[in-house]
């Protein structure tokens, strides 16, 4: 994915920590490191988390989970 270039009229906040390794962080020596998604990325961290999250690896344990409840009575069910 290209980087689309931030809009240079809107005054952008710096990126943080969170923020490395995501495909909206747009870098230039004049701006710095902005997110092009977020206007201020530190408050969107602090409060909501980046629901865009282009860095973070999904692993297959958060992604499925199952009711211990449903799961018991799937077992007796089949056996």
């Amino acid at each position: 994915m290209a980087n689309i270039l931030p809009n240079p009229h809107i005054k952008r906040e710096q990126c943080v920590e969170q923020c490395k390794g995501c495909i909206r962080m747009f870098s230039d020596e004049n701006i710095g490191d902005v997110c092009v998604s977020y206007v201020n990325p530190k408050i969107i961290h602090e409060h909501y988390g980046c629901a865009l999250n282009s860095n973070k690896e999904i692993t297959a344990e958060e992604t499925k989970k199952t009711n211990p409840l449903k799961a018991s009575r799937r077992k007796f069910k089949k056996g």
